[in-house]
Formats: C-alpha cells, structure tokens, sequence
C-alpha cells in the first residue's frame, strides 16, 4: 500500500510542476499585458496634455495681431465698395460676400431676399482693431477675422416717428444764424490758416446726423412737455454741423469744384432731399462708400459716426484735415 501511494504521488508530480509553471507564466504574462496597454492605450499622470487654453478665439486674436504687424490693411477701398454695392442690391442677393482680414471669404445669408416690404435695413457693422485683438466678437467664430460684417437694424419703431414741422424753413433759419456767428466766421479763418494754398476737392462728412425726425417717444416722455420749439432744439446741433460742412466746402471752392458728400445710415428720405437741394452728395446708405472716397485732397468732417473713423482713415489716406467731436488716441481700450 505504501508503495502504491508513492508511485501514485510520482505520478502527479509533473503535473503539478506544470501547473506551477502556468500560473508563474499566467503571473507575468497579466503584468506583461498590463504594462503594454497602460504604455500604449493610455497616458500616465505626468503627461496629461490640456488644451483649454488653444480656444478658437486666442488663435484667431494672435492671428489678427499678426496680420496686421505684417501690414495688412484692415480696410480696403475695394472692399468698401463693393459691401456697399452689395448691400445696395439686397433683394436680389441671397447671401453677401464678406472679406475677412487673412483674405479668405465668408458668405453670408440675406434674410431679405426677395421681401418686397423689409421691415429690416442691412448695414455695416464694423469690428475695429481692439475687438479682432483684444475684445472677443459676439459673432460666430468665422466673424473673428472680419473688419466689418453685415447686420440688421429694424425700422419700424423709426419709420412711426414723423417729421418736425417745416424742416426746409428751419434749415434755412438755422443756417443763417450760423453764417451770421462769431463761431462761423473763427472757423473759417481757422481753416484757411491750415489748409494755405492746398488745394481741396472732397469734404466728406460721417455720422453728421438725421435733423428732420421728430424726437422719439422716451425722450419727449424724460422732459414731461414737448412742443415743435422742443422738436427744433432737438435736431439743431446735427443741422448746424451741415452748416458748418457748406461753409467749409464754400471756402475751399474758390474757381475750383469741391464735392461735398455726405454719409450717415439713419438719414430719411427729406433729410436726404434737403440736403442735395444744398449741394451735397448722399453716398454710403449703408455705412461704407463713403468711406472708399477719402483721398490726400479731401477734409474730413466726423462727428458722432458708429464707425472707428480714425482707424479707417489710417488704413486709406492722410486727408489734408480731421475734424472730428475729439483727439482720442486710437488706442481708447486701455
């Protein structure tokens, strides 16, 4: 019996060195396996890699600052003119093309094509230096590289607003007391003085405003009374700025023509209408073309324009004058 129980044990003996020898390979095969995909699957603590800080903005500002250093132009004259023809055709245009500052084009859908009875004006909106660099746009990511996009503004609230009393008669009134003031006649001589013997052929006037609609319905409510003598004073400042412009552009006639043109997106039809009955030019309806006209022989009149002005002009020309509502340095964000 002994003998029989130790041949019998003999006989296992193998088997269990080779069961050994499985679970010790079993053992290292696992941490083998273990090590590999933690190698190669995933990332061990000390290389995390984050990225939150790569957003599509930062890229896009850096972009922009870059852009510009190199001596990109943020505005063309070219580009003026043909958002303006653009926005000009409105109807029969289903998207606008809009050219950001690396050149690439963007398209953007006109949701008035075709409306025969928009309650909705399009315009230029511009997104100046400080907001391509410094101050992220409202718009979506494709807009961070744009000098300007389109947008809408409604006209309903406007269009109810009626006109003051005898706009004509009024200009006319206001513009007299200008020419006949001590203010007018020191203009004038201020700015003979500084334009000598140069010659001028433009006087461009931005954002000059609308003088004929009456004052909107929170305003009138702000004075608690509100009569016609209320309606004039309201307007007479935007009325005495054109004024000024047609005094300045008479000066610089002489035996040679002077344009004067005008740009401003809220005129109305009468004001538009006065005003070329006193020889000015209605250019950029929408906010932009009149922009495309400035050149070395033109003065530059801009008074409380939405536009960034100072940085459009020094994009396209070194007009012989500014006159503008200040001497803000360009960089007003700091």
């Amino acid at each position: 019996m002994p003998q029989t129980l130790g041949y019998a044990l003999a006989s296992y003996t193998p088997l269990l060195c080779a069961l050994g020898l499985i679970v010790l390979f079993t053992r290292y095969a696992v941490r083998y396996v273990e090590e590999l995909v933690r190698s190669y699957l995933f990332v061990s603590p000390e290389h995390i890699t984050l990225d939150y800080g790569c957003s599509d903005w930062r890229i896009s500002s850096q972009r922009a600052a870059d852009l510009y250093s190199s001596g990109t132009k943020l505005w063309t004259r070219e580009d003026l003119k043909d958002i303006e023809q653009q926005l000009g055709q409105s109807y029969i245009m289903d998207r606008f093309s809009v050219r950001r500052i690396d050149g690439s084009i963007i398209q953007i859908s006109n949701p008035l094509f075709q409306v025969h009875n928009p309650i909705w004006k399009p315009h230029i909106k511009y997104q100046e230096y400080w907001q391509l660099v410094k101050t992220q746009p409202s718009g979506p990511i494709e807009t961070y590289l744009c000098s300007y996009i389109v947008d809408w503004s409604n006209q309903t609230a406007r269009n109810f607003r009626e006109s003051i009393a005898q706009p004509m008669q009024v200009f006319e009134e206001k513009d007299l007391l200008w020419q006949n003031s001590t203010t007018c006649k020191q203009l004038a001589a201020l700015v003979q003085d500084l334009i000598g013997t140069n010659t001028v052929k433009k006087v461009l006037c931005f954002g000059l405003g609308d003088f004929c609609r009456s004052a909107p319905e929170w305003l009138k409510k702000q004075h608690g009374s509100w009569d016609e003598t209320s309606d004039v004073e309201n307007v007479m400042g935007c009325m005495i700025q054109h004024s000024m412009a047609i005094t300045i552009a008479q000066l610089c006639r002489g035996n040679e023509t002077v344009l004067l043109l005008a740009q401003d997106p809220d005129y109305t039809e009468l004001a538009e209408y006065i005003l070329t009955k006193k020889e000015f030019k209605i250019v950029g309806p929408h906010g932009a073309g009149g922009f495309a006209e400035i050149d070395e022989e033109s003065i530059v009149i801009s008074a409380f324009a939405a536009a960034p002005v100072k940085q459009i002009i020094a994009d396209l020309a070194r007009p012989m004058l500014i006159i503008s509502t200040g001497f803000n340095v360009f960089n007003s964000n700091e």
